[in-house]
Protein backbone atom coordinates (compact mmCIF):
# COMPACT_ATOMS: atom_id res chain seq x y z
CA UNK A 1 0.00 0.00 0.00
CA UNK A 2 1.19 3.32 -0.83
CA UNK A 3 2.12 5.99 1.53
CA UNK A 4 1.96 9.48 0.87
CA UNK A 5 4.02 12.17 3.31
CA UNK A 6 3.17 15.77 3.67
CA UNK A 7 4.48 18.30 5.39
CA UNK A 8 2.67 21.72 6.79
CA UNK A 9 2.73 25.07 7.94
CA UNK A 10 -0.09 27.33 9.02
CA UNK A 11 -0.31 31.34 8.52
CA UNK A 12 -1.77 33.15 10.63
CA UNK A 13 -1.24 36.64 7.88
CA UNK A 14 -4.34 37.22 5.23
CA UNK A 15 -1.33 36.87 2.51
CA UNK A 16 0.97 33.96 1.76
CA UNK A 17 4.12 33.63 -0.90
CA UNK A 18 4.05 30.43 -2.31
CA UNK A 19 7.98 28.96 -2.93
CA UNK A 20 8.46 26.14 -5.67
CA UNK A 21 4.64 25.75 -5.77
CA UNK A 22 4.76 23.68 -3.06
CA UNK A 23 5.88 25.86 0.37
CA UNK A 24 3.67 28.73 2.12
CA UNK A 25 5.30 31.44 4.64
CA UNK A 26 4.07 34.14 6.64
CA UNK A 27 6.27 36.74 8.19
CA UNK A 28 3.98 37.43 11.07
CA UNK A 29 3.78 35.32 14.38
CA UNK A 30 4.82 32.99 16.00
CA UNK A 31 5.01 29.65 14.63
CA UNK A 32 6.27 26.09 13.98
CA UNK A 33 5.34 23.82 11.71
CA UNK A 34 3.59 20.25 11.18
CA UNK A 35 4.66 17.05 9.35
CA UNK A 36 2.49 14.14 8.87
CA UNK A 37 1.67 10.65 6.68
CA UNK A 38 -1.68 9.96 5.10
CA UNK A 39 -3.25 6.51 4.45
CA UNK A 40 -6.10 4.65 3.78
CA UNK A 41 -7.65 2.64 6.29
CA UNK A 42 -7.56 -1.36 6.57
CA UNK A 43 -10.80 -2.45 8.20
CA UNK A 44 -11.41 -6.22 8.98
CA UNK A 45 -14.72 -7.54 7.79
CA UNK A 46 -17.66 -8.33 10.54
CA UNK A 47 -19.39 -12.76 10.75
CA UNK A 48 -22.50 -12.31 8.81
CA UNK A 49 -25.92 -14.17 9.50
CA UNK A 50 -26.39 -14.30 6.13
CA UNK A 51 -23.58 -14.67 3.09
CA UNK A 52 -23.99 -11.66 0.50
CA UNK A 53 -24.15 -13.48 -2.96
CA UNK A 54 -21.85 -10.52 -4.58
CA UNK A 55 -18.37 -10.50 -3.96
CA UNK A 56 -17.19 -7.33 -5.80
CA UNK A 57 -15.41 -5.14 -4.00
CA UNK A 58 -14.45 -1.58 -5.29
CA UNK A 59 -10.61 -1.14 -4.93
CA UNK A 60 -9.49 1.43 -2.86
CA UNK A 61 -6.49 3.67 -4.23
CA UNK A 62 -5.52 7.14 -4.33
CA UNK A 63 -7.03 7.29 -7.70
CA UNK A 64 -10.51 8.11 -5.24
CA UNK A 65 -9.02 10.72 -4.50
CA UNK A 66 -9.35 14.30 -6.19
CA UNK A 67 -8.57 16.79 -3.41
CA UNK A 68 -7.98 16.61 0.60
CA UNK A 69 -8.66 19.81 2.64
CA UNK A 70 -6.64 19.81 5.55
CA UNK A 71 -8.44 21.81 8.65
CA UNK A 72 -5.94 22.76 11.77
CA UNK A 73 -8.79 24.40 14.47
CA UNK A 74 -9.99 24.80 17.62
CA UNK A 75 -11.46 21.21 19.10
CA UNK A 76 -14.00 22.76 21.34
CA UNK A 77 -15.88 25.11 19.38
CA UNK A 78 -14.41 24.36 15.32
CA UNK A 79 -12.36 27.54 15.19
CA UNK A 80 -10.20 27.33 11.87
CA UNK A 81 -6.85 28.33 12.82
CA UNK A 82 -5.69 27.49 9.04
CA UNK A 83 -7.01 25.38 5.74
CA UNK A 84 -5.02 24.25 2.66
CA UNK A 85 -5.92 22.00 0.04
CA UNK A 86 -3.47 19.24 -0.91
CA UNK A 87 -3.36 17.38 -4.09
CA UNK A 88 -1.87 14.10 -4.26
CA UNK A 89 -1.72 13.78 -7.99
CA UNK A 90 0.53 16.93 -7.63
CA UNK A 91 3.64 16.11 -7.09
CA UNK A 92 5.49 12.51 -7.62
CA UNK A 93 7.13 12.40 -4.06
CA UNK A 94 3.92 12.75 -2.31
CA UNK A 95 5.64 15.81 -0.02
CA UNK A 96 4.14 19.06 0.81
CA UNK A 97 5.86 21.85 2.66
CA UNK A 98 3.56 24.65 4.08
CA UNK A 99 5.30 27.03 6.45
CA UNK A 100 4.38 29.36 9.80
CA UNK A 101 1.62 27.62 11.27
CA UNK A 102 0.58 30.11 14.18
CA UNK A 103 1.56 28.35 17.63
CA UNK A 104 -0.61 26.61 19.72
CA UNK A 105 -2.81 23.57 20.33
CA UNK A 106 -5.38 22.32 17.52
CA UNK A 107 -7.27 19.33 16.11
CA UNK A 108 -6.34 18.19 12.53
CA UNK A 109 -8.74 17.01 9.99
CA UNK A 110 -8.19 15.63 6.73
CA UNK A 111 -11.23 15.96 4.48
CA UNK A 112 -10.89 14.14 1.13
CA UNK A 113 -12.92 14.84 -2.42
CA UNK A 114 -15.25 17.78 -0.84
CA UNK A 115 -14.42 19.95 -4.04
CA UNK A 116 -17.44 21.21 -5.96
CA UNK A 117 -16.27 18.91 -9.15
CA UNK A 118 -17.69 16.88 -11.93
CA UNK A 119 -16.01 14.24 -9.61
CA UNK A 120 -16.71 14.91 -6.43
CA UNK A 121 -20.18 16.54 -6.60
CA UNK A 122 -20.28 18.41 -2.83
CA UNK A 123 -22.07 21.85 -1.90
CA UNK A 124 -19.97 23.73 0.10
CA UNK A 125 -20.90 27.40 2.34
CA UNK A 126 -19.03 29.21 4.46
CA UNK A 127 -21.68 30.77 5.66
CA UNK A 128 -23.99 28.53 6.56
CA UNK A 129 -25.82 28.18 3.37
CA UNK A 130 -26.54 31.68 2.62
CA UNK A 131 -24.36 31.45 -0.49
CA UNK A 132 -22.76 28.11 -1.50
CA UNK A 133 -19.01 28.70 -3.06
CA UNK A 134 -16.33 26.76 -2.68
CA UNK A 135 -14.29 26.38 0.49
CA UNK A 136 -10.84 28.94 -0.12
CA UNK A 137 -7.48 28.47 2.36
CA UNK A 138 -8.22 31.83 3.57
CA UNK A 139 -12.44 32.09 3.38
CA UNK A 140 -12.53 29.25 5.99
CA UNK A 141 -9.76 31.01 8.61
CA UNK A 142 -11.57 32.32 11.89
CA UNK A 143 -14.52 30.19 10.71
CA UNK A 144 -16.48 27.88 12.89
CA UNK A 145 -16.62 24.10 11.28
CA UNK A 146 -20.17 22.82 11.23
CA UNK A 147 -21.50 26.28 11.86
CA UNK A 148 -20.52 28.42 8.83
CA UNK A 149 -18.21 26.07 7.20
CA UNK A 150 -20.51 23.56 6.06
CA UNK A 151 -20.74 20.71 3.33
CA UNK A 152 -23.69 18.78 2.15
CA UNK A 153 -24.91 16.51 -1.15
CA UNK A 154 -25.37 18.41 -4.60
CA UNK A 155 -28.32 19.38 -5.58
CA UNK A 156 -29.40 17.97 -9.20
CA UNK A 157 -31.27 20.62 -11.64
CA UNK A 158 -34.50 18.70 -12.13
CA UNK A 159 -35.08 15.02 -12.13
CA UNK A 160 -34.36 12.92 -14.81
CA UNK A 161 -36.50 13.49 -18.15
CA UNK A 162 -40.24 11.60 -18.12
CA UNK A 163 -41.01 11.49 -14.54
CA UNK A 164 -43.62 13.41 -12.79
CA UNK A 165 -42.51 13.91 -9.28
CA UNK A 166 -44.14 15.71 -6.35
CA UNK A 167 -43.34 19.33 -6.43
CA UNK A 168 -41.86 18.77 -2.74
CA UNK A 169 -39.17 16.28 -3.58
CA UNK A 170 -35.63 17.69 -4.47
CA UNK A 171 -32.79 15.52 -6.42
CA UNK A 172 -29.55 15.01 -5.34
CA UNK A 173 -26.28 13.58 -7.11
CA UNK A 174 -24.64 10.13 -5.17
CA UNK A 175 -23.04 10.86 -2.71
CA UNK A 176 -19.07 11.90 -3.07
CA UNK A 177 -16.50 8.69 -1.66
CA UNK A 178 -15.33 11.31 1.04
CA UNK A 179 -12.82 10.36 3.67
CA UNK A 180 -11.49 11.57 6.69
CA UNK A 181 -9.01 11.27 9.28
CA UNK A 182 -8.16 13.31 12.70
CA UNK A 183 -5.35 13.81 14.67
CA UNK A 184 -5.85 15.35 18.35
CA UNK A 185 -4.44 17.62 20.54
CA UNK A 186 -1.50 18.52 17.75
CA UNK A 187 0.67 21.41 19.56
CA UNK A 188 2.56 23.68 17.25
CA UNK A 189 5.30 25.16 19.43
CA UNK A 190 7.33 28.12 18.27
CA UNK A 191 10.35 27.31 15.49
CA UNK A 192 9.71 23.49 15.86
CA UNK A 193 8.28 20.90 13.24
CA UNK A 194 5.83 18.54 14.37
CA UNK A 195 6.20 15.28 13.42
CA UNK A 196 3.25 13.02 12.77
CA UNK A 197 5.25 10.76 10.42
CA UNK A 198 5.32 7.63 12.44
CA UNK A 199 2.38 6.11 12.49
CA UNK A 200 -0.10 7.88 9.28
CA UNK A 201 -3.06 9.71 9.29
CA UNK A 202 -5.56 7.35 8.20
CA UNK A 203 -8.28 8.40 5.85
CA UNK A 204 -11.40 6.43 6.67
CA UNK A 205 -14.31 6.43 3.81
CA UNK A 206 -17.53 8.47 5.50
CA UNK A 207 -19.82 7.34 2.79
CA UNK A 208 -22.22 3.91 2.60
CA UNK A 209 -22.74 2.23 -0.41
CA UNK A 210 -26.29 0.70 -1.51
CA UNK A 211 -25.92 -2.57 -4.25
CA UNK A 212 -29.25 -3.12 -5.96
CA UNK A 213 -29.15 -6.29 -7.37
CA UNK A 214 -32.26 -6.74 -9.57
CA UNK A 215 -34.48 -10.09 -10.49
CA UNK A 216 -36.83 -9.39 -13.22
CA UNK A 217 -37.99 -12.95 -14.07
CA UNK A 218 -41.56 -12.89 -13.32
CA UNK A 219 -43.45 -13.64 -16.22
CA UNK A 220 -45.49 -10.65 -16.67
CA UNK A 221 -42.10 -8.76 -16.81
CA UNK A 222 -41.10 -11.09 -20.06
CA UNK A 223 -44.67 -11.35 -21.74
CA UNK A 224 -44.59 -11.60 -25.71
CA UNK A 225 -45.29 -8.11 -26.84
CA UNK A 226 -45.40 -6.73 -23.90
CA UNK A 227 -41.97 -7.10 -22.26
CA UNK A 228 -40.63 -4.56 -19.46
CA UNK A 229 -37.75 -2.52 -20.70
CA UNK A 230 -34.73 -2.07 -18.10
CA UNK A 231 -32.67 -0.38 -20.61
CA UNK A 232 -34.71 2.48 -21.10
CA UNK A 233 -33.56 6.36 -21.46
CA UNK A 234 -36.24 7.23 -18.42
CA UNK A 235 -35.31 4.58 -16.52
CA UNK A 236 -33.45 4.98 -12.76
CA UNK A 237 -32.67 3.96 -9.43
CA UNK A 238 -33.24 6.15 -6.42
CA UNK A 239 -33.09 6.47 -3.02
CA UNK A 240 -35.85 8.70 -1.01
CA UNK A 241 -35.08 10.02 2.92
CA UNK A 242 -31.66 11.26 2.81
CA UNK A 243 -29.62 12.71 5.75
CA UNK A 244 -29.20 16.87 5.68
CA UNK A 245 -25.54 17.58 5.45
CA UNK A 246 -22.28 16.04 6.82
CA UNK A 247 -19.14 17.72 9.50
CA UNK A 248 -15.99 17.27 10.97
CA UNK A 249 -15.43 16.02 14.54
CA UNK A 250 -15.95 18.87 16.44
CA UNK A 251 -16.05 19.16 20.82
CA UNK A 252 -18.69 16.50 21.25
CA UNK A 253 -20.41 16.03 17.69
CA UNK A 254 -18.02 12.57 16.09
CA UNK A 255 -18.24 13.90 12.65
CA UNK A 256 -20.29 12.55 9.98
CA UNK A 257 -24.15 13.09 9.35
CA UNK A 258 -25.56 15.85 11.76
CA UNK A 259 -28.79 17.05 10.80
CA UNK A 260 -32.32 14.94 10.81
CA UNK A 261 -33.25 13.15 7.13
CA UNK A 262 -35.32 14.50 5.14
CA UNK A 263 -38.05 12.72 3.04
CA UNK A 264 -38.35 15.28 0.43
CA UNK A 265 -34.15 14.31 -0.41
CA UNK A 266 -33.83 11.82 -2.92
CA UNK A 267 -30.57 10.26 -4.31
CA UNK A 268 -30.75 9.66 -7.98
CA UNK A 269 -28.31 7.17 -8.34
CA UNK A 270 -28.62 5.87 -11.92
CA UNK A 271 -30.59 6.98 -15.19
CA UNK A 272 -30.72 6.34 -18.53
CA UNK A 273 -30.25 3.10 -20.52
CA UNK A 274 -27.28 2.09 -18.26
CA UNK A 275 -29.07 2.62 -15.05
CA UNK A 276 -28.89 -1.48 -14.38
CA UNK A 277 -25.99 -3.26 -15.57
CA UNK A 278 -25.88 -5.96 -17.09
CA UNK A 279 -22.25 -7.15 -16.95
CA UNK A 280 -20.03 -7.98 -13.61
CA UNK A 281 -17.33 -5.55 -13.61
CA UNK A 282 -13.41 -6.35 -13.96
CA UNK A 283 -10.39 -6.94 -11.87
CA UNK A 284 -9.24 -3.82 -12.58
CA UNK A 285 -11.55 -1.87 -10.56
CA UNK A 286 -13.10 -4.76 -8.25
CA UNK A 287 -11.33 -7.26 -6.01
CA UNK A 288 -13.41 -10.78 -6.33
CA UNK A 289 -15.55 -9.16 -9.07
CA UNK A 290 -18.55 -11.07 -9.64
CA UNK A 291 -21.97 -9.31 -8.26
CA UNK A 292 -24.35 -10.93 -10.92
CA UNK A 293 -26.17 -14.61 -11.36
CA UNK A 294 -28.69 -16.62 -12.63
CA UNK A 295 -31.02 -14.87 -10.97
CA UNK A 296 -29.69 -11.44 -10.13
CA UNK A 297 -29.02 -10.08 -13.82
CA UNK A 298 -29.47 -6.36 -13.03
CA UNK A 299 -26.94 -3.99 -11.17
CA UNK A 300 -26.46 -0.78 -10.05
CA UNK A 301 -24.11 0.93 -6.55
CA UNK A 302 -25.17 4.02 -5.04
CA UNK A 303 -23.23 5.92 -2.65
CA UNK A 304 -25.33 7.36 -0.03
CA UNK A 305 -24.61 8.98 3.33
CA UNK A 306 -24.77 6.72 6.45
CA UNK A 307 -28.09 7.08 7.94
CA UNK A 308 -27.36 6.77 11.45
CA UNK A 309 -24.89 9.20 13.73
CA UNK A 310 -21.65 8.12 15.12
CA UNK A 311 -23.45 8.69 18.73
CA UNK A 312 -26.34 6.29 18.39
CA UNK A 313 -23.72 3.53 18.12
CA UNK A 314 -25.69 1.18 15.87
CA UNK A 315 -23.74 -2.06 15.65
CA UNK A 316 -24.00 -2.73 11.87
CA UNK A 317 -26.26 -5.82 11.93
CA UNK A 318 -28.81 -3.06 13.54
CA UNK A 319 -31.94 -1.46 12.04
CA UNK A 320 -31.95 2.22 11.14
CA UNK A 321 -33.77 4.37 13.50
CA UNK A 322 -37.51 4.49 12.12
CA UNK A 323 -37.27 8.30 11.20
CA UNK A 324 -33.72 7.69 9.04
CA UNK A 325 -34.83 4.46 7.53
CA UNK A 326 -34.03 4.28 3.11
CA UNK A 327 -36.98 4.21 0.66
CA UNK A 328 -35.66 2.89 -2.56
CA UNK A 329 -37.48 3.01 -5.47
CA UNK A 330 -36.82 1.27 -8.88
CA UNK A 331 -37.84 2.37 -12.32
CA UNK A 332 -38.43 0.65 -15.84
CA UNK A 333 -39.94 1.22 -19.28
CA UNK A 334 -43.79 -0.18 -19.57
CA UNK A 335 -45.16 -0.64 -22.93
CA UNK A 336 -49.06 -0.11 -24.20
CA UNK A 337 -50.90 -2.49 -22.49
CA UNK A 338 -48.86 -3.54 -19.42
CA UNK A 339 -51.35 -4.55 -16.45
CA UNK A 340 -50.69 -2.15 -13.30
CA UNK A 341 -50.91 -3.59 -10.08
CA UNK A 342 -54.40 -2.11 -9.69
CA UNK A 343 -55.80 -3.58 -12.88
CA UNK A 344 -55.17 -0.81 -15.33
CA UNK A 345 -53.49 -1.57 -18.51
CA UNK A 346 -51.31 1.38 -19.71
CA UNK A 347 -52.37 3.38 -22.58
CA UNK A 348 -49.35 4.46 -23.68
CA UNK A 349 -45.85 3.53 -22.86
CA UNK A 350 -44.61 4.88 -19.72
CA UNK A 351 -42.12 4.54 -16.83
CA UNK A 352 -43.39 2.02 -13.89
CA UNK A 353 -42.07 1.80 -10.46
CA UNK A 354 -41.03 -0.37 -7.55
CA UNK A 355 -40.12 0.73 -4.19
CA UNK A 356 -40.17 -0.50 -0.48
CA UNK A 357 -38.17 0.42 2.45
CA UNK A 358 -34.47 -0.73 3.80
CA UNK A 359 -35.16 -1.22 7.54
CA UNK A 360 -31.33 -1.81 8.23
CA UNK A 361 -28.96 0.88 8.74
CA UNK A 362 -26.45 2.00 6.48
CA UNK A 363 -23.22 2.74 8.80
CA UNK A 364 -19.71 4.27 6.96
CA UNK A 365 -17.62 2.19 4.88
CA UNK A 366 -20.22 -0.59 4.52
CA UNK A 367 -21.19 -1.81 1.79
CA UNK A 368 -24.65 -3.65 1.46
CA UNK A 369 -26.53 -5.31 -0.76
CA UNK A 370 -29.92 -5.20 -1.36
CA UNK A 371 -31.53 -8.50 -3.40
CA UNK A 372 -34.80 -7.19 -5.09
CA UNK A 373 -36.90 -9.38 -6.40
CA UNK A 374 -40.01 -7.99 -8.82
CA UNK A 375 -43.19 -9.97 -7.59
CA UNK A 376 -45.62 -7.18 -7.82
CA UNK A 377 -46.54 -5.35 -11.45
CA UNK A 378 -45.44 -1.85 -10.25
CA UNK A 379 -47.42 1.74 -10.46
CA UNK A 380 -47.39 4.21 -13.36
CA UNK A 381 -47.16 6.94 -10.20
CA UNK A 382 -44.05 8.37 -8.66
CA UNK A 383 -43.72 5.82 -4.94
CA UNK A 384 -44.72 7.68 -1.74
CA UNK A 385 -42.40 6.19 1.23
CA UNK A 386 -45.49 4.78 3.29
CA UNK A 387 -45.93 1.95 -0.40
CA UNK A 388 -43.93 -0.45 1.60
CA UNK A 389 -46.44 -3.75 1.04
CA UNK A 390 -45.54 -6.94 0.07
CA UNK A 391 -42.13 -7.09 1.02
CA UNK A 392 -40.08 -10.11 2.35
CA UNK A 393 -36.82 -9.48 4.28
CA UNK A 394 -33.86 -11.33 4.74
CA UNK A 395 -30.63 -9.69 6.43
CA UNK A 396 -27.01 -10.42 6.10
CA UNK A 397 -24.90 -8.93 9.22
CA UNK A 398 -22.91 -5.30 7.92
CA UNK A 399 -19.81 -5.86 5.98
CA UNK A 400 -16.79 -2.89 6.02
CA UNK A 401 -15.59 -1.95 2.05
CA UNK A 402 -12.36 -4.45 1.74
CA UNK A 403 -14.45 -7.31 3.41
CA UNK A 404 -17.50 -9.40 3.25
CA UNK A 405 -20.77 -8.05 1.37
CA UNK A 406 -23.38 -6.96 3.62
CA UNK A 407 -27.24 -8.27 2.41
CA UNK A 408 -31.03 -7.68 2.42
CA UNK A 409 -33.67 -10.12 0.63
CA UNK A 410 -36.68 -7.95 -0.47
CA UNK A 411 -39.62 -8.33 -3.00
CA UNK A 412 -41.21 -5.72 -4.29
Amino acid sequence: MKKFFFSAVAAIAIMFSSCNNDEVTNSEGSSGSIRFAVDFEEVAGATTKAAASSTAIPITKWDNVEKIRMFLYNPTDGTIAYSYELDPSSKADKVFNFLDIPSGTYDLALVANIRNSVKTNVATSVDNWSTIAELGDYTVRTKKLNTAVVMDLKKMPAFPAGHTVPAARLPYYSAPEVFMAYQAGVVIATGQTKDLTATPLLLKREVSMMRFRINKKADFLNEAGKVVDFAQATNLVAVQNIPVAFGVKVGSFAGGINAASDANRIIVGASGVSTFKTANPTDQTHTNPVVIDADFTLWQDVLVLPNATKAEGKAASADASQARKFSIIVSAYAPAGYVLDNGTALATARPIYWSGIVNEVFLENNIREVNLTIKSRGTDVWPEIKEVGGLDIKVSAPENWNATIQRTDKEI
